[in-house]
């Protein structure tokens, strides 16, 4: 007559439920998450912008490249940065990422891990959001940290 261990079951469903687990939960942001937006083009090829760190410190930057004298902002909480995954996720921020560049120029750059996607679009009088997406999503970001 075979054995049969009475906790097998119990363990094959915990071992089976657990490796469904993902880590990568599409609702929280990866821990690499770093954001950088601004914009260009204006007297004498100036740039400003923010930058949000993977820890979640905001840093301003202001010349003629990006990050360049930075200031302190102070920091956005776990779940402003959970806020701000879902809100990239619902721009589908990395399938629509491209760079039409303006006189005027507004970027974001998103890198999780060691992968950066960049979007660039014009800016100017009588050029809103509208139904860019991407556009949106920028100005969802400035909002959220100014």
């Amino acid at each position: 007559m075979m054995y049969r261990n009475p906790f097998t079951p119990i363990f094959i469903v915990a071992l089976l439920s657990g490796g469904c687990a993902r880590s990568d939960a599409p609702d929280v942001a990866p821990p690499t998450l770093s954001i950088l937006l601004g914009q260009t083009g204006a007297q004498g090829g100036q740039m400003q912008g923010l930058r949000i760190g993977a820890d979640g410190a905001v840093t301003a930057w202001r010349g003629r490249s990006a990050g360049q004298n930075p200031t302190d902002r102070g920091f956005i909480s776990e779940s402003e940065g959970d806020s701000l995954w879902a809100w990239i996720q619902e721009a589908d921020f990395f399938a629509r990422a491209r760079r039409y560049p303006g006189n005027l120029t507004r970027f974001l750059a998103v890198t999780v891990a060691d992968s950066t996607r960049r979007a660039t679009w014009p800016i100017g009088p009588g050029i809103g959001a509208g139904d860019d997406p991407i556009a949106r999503l920028y100005e969802r970001i400035m909002t959220l940290v100014e």
